[in-house]
Parts: C-alpha cells; sequence; structure tokens
C-alpha cells in the first residue's frame, strides 16, 4: 500500500491518471488482508481479470468513474467488443468474482506447502519468500526440471536463466502438490 500510495501522490502531483493492471489484485487482497476498496482508491481505474486464479472462463472487469467507463464502453464498441449472449459469462464471472475469491488462501498456501517441500528436496528456495500462489525455485538446470516436469503431466516454466517457476489454482489439490513434490525430489536426485 505504500507503494501504491506513492505512485498516486505523485502521479496526483503531476497530473497523471493511474490505471492499474489488477490480473492478481485479488491474489494481493488475500494475501496482505488489504481491502479491494483500499487498494482501488490509490488508483483512477482498475482491470480485475476472473479468469485469473478465480476460475472464470472468460473475461475481466474495468473499473473507474463513469466518463472512464463510458469511453471504454464506446472504445469496445469500435473495437468489435460488442456481445449479444454475455449473460451466461457474466454469471460465471458473478461467481468467479463472489465466491473464488475465499479459495486464494488455499492456492497460496499449497504454494507454500510447495515451497517448503522444494526448499526440504535442496532446490535454493526461501518458503518465507511465498507470499501468494506463485513458486518460483532457483536451480543450475531449470530446463531439465521443466522437461522432467513435464514428462510426468506437470506444466512448469523455465524463468529467466537459473529458476523455474509453478502456480497452483483452484484445480490443485493436495495430492497433486504432493505428486509434484514426488516428482521433485526423483529429478532433484539426477541433476
Amino acid at each position: 500500500m505504500e507503494q501504491l500510495k506513492a505512485i498516486r501522490s505523485l502521479a496526483q502531483k503531476n497530473g497523471a491518471f493511474v490505471h492499474m493492471d489488477g490480473a492478481r489484485v485479488m491474489n494481493a487482497v488475500v494475501a496482505t488482508g488489504q481491502k479491494l476498496s483500499d487498494i482501488c482508491s490509490q488508483v483512477d481505474s482498475i482491470s480485475i481479470c476472473i479468469s485469473k486464479g478465480l476460475g472464470a472462463p472468460v473475461g475481466a472487469l474495468v473499473a473507474g468513474s463513469r466518463d472512464y467507463i463510458a469511453k471504454a464502453r464506446r472504445m469496445r464498441k469500435r473495437l468489435g467488443g460488442g456481445m449479444r449472449q454475455a449473460g451466461i459469462l457474466a454469471a460465471a464471472g458473478l461467481i468467479a468474482f463472489n465466491e473464488m475469491a475465499d479459495c486464494l488462501a488455499e492456492d497460496h498456501l499449497r504454494a507454500k506447502v510447495l515451497a517448503k517441500g522444494c526448499h526440504e528436496i535442496g532446490f535454493d528456495i526461501d518458503p518465507v519468500e511465498v507470499e501468494t500462489n506463485i513458486v518460483i525455485v532457483k536451480t543450475p538446470d531449470p530446463a531439465k526440471v521443466v522437461a522432467g516436469l513435464k514428462t510426468a503431466g506437470i506444466l512448469a516454466n523455465q524463468f529467466g536463466a537459473d529458476k523455474f517457476r509453478m502456480v497452483t489454482h483452484y484445480n490443485i489439490d493436495d495430492e497433486c502438490v504432493e505428486y509434484t513434490l514426488g516428482q521433485l525430489k526423483t529429478i532433484h536426485a539426477a541433476l
């Protein structure tokens, strides 16, 4: 919040508009205990992805002043973004926004378990640094780890030259974490 307040203050001093790409803002709300309204009070507009983490099939929410939203609607139509049958997607979005945010705490907990397990296996990671559902692990050969995980049916991404990244989400349960740690143990032993 201190960084957001500093950005807001600087923007106001210079007459600038502040927009937040809130793709992971709900994760931040859950991880920090901040209210979404408090975070939003520091920006002029925000887009909130409801398909990342919240499990909606598609979509994002955009919030801002009435003038900003009116302008956004006009731009959406100009770019061919008018949908006639959006009700079903909107219903999925409402469920995602109103109910799935509670599941993010479980995703964060599973990420912490995954990070702790990686540390115990011998990978270079400080589990205390894992605050949400993203686990970034340092290793000399991330490509080999990612390939080994893929062979086991686990998707991870190489993250730079010496790291790989895993993300927990609503489809990942405790058994998935346990299975992943078992595969990582085998892979680490072969490094």
